[in-house]
């Protein structure tokens, strides 16, 4: 992979934290003081799932596009954690600065905690995800 590959991934991979990151702290805008005391904690956090899911996968889409990212594994993983990579450090600070939690993990409901963290994973392979959904549907 050339180096010049590398860095288009890498700038793909900030552009799409910055998609689903914008997406999630809009949602926690909305979840946390309305159906948090409305639902709960489990089950708002729940309800967020699927939307994020949404956005992952535009997100995921619009930067691939934004940037025309080749159709290679290793460029889509690149993208994919890098964008993780930043997300888990945003959630870090920001779980510091406003809860004063030590660690992403610390605090986290065994429901949807896992869920989150599965969805976690997802974004992290989204790029790949829609790259093999592209090629089945074009073979």
């Amino acid at each position: 992979m050339a180096r010049n590959e590398i860095f288009e991934a890498v700038k793909a991979g900030s552009l799409y934290f910055l998609s689903v990151f914008g997406a999630g702290f809009l949602f926690g805008c909305i979840r946390v003081p309305f159906l948090v005391p409305l639902l709960g904690r489990r089950y708002a956090e729940l309800l967020e799932i699927p939307f994020m899911y949404l956005a992952v996968r535009k997100g995921s889409e619009f930067v691939v596009r934004t940037f025309g990212l080749q159709e290679k594994i290793g460029v889509r993983l690149i993208m994919g954690f890098t964008g993780l990579t930043l997300l888990l450090g945003a959630e870090q600070i920001l779980g510091m600065m406003l809860f004063g939690r030590s660690s992403i993990f610390e605090d986290r409901d065994p429901v949807s905690g896992t869920a989150y963290f599965a969805m976690l994973g997802v974004c992290a392979l989204m790029p790949l995800i829609r790259l093999q959904a592209m090629r089945e549907s074009t073979g």
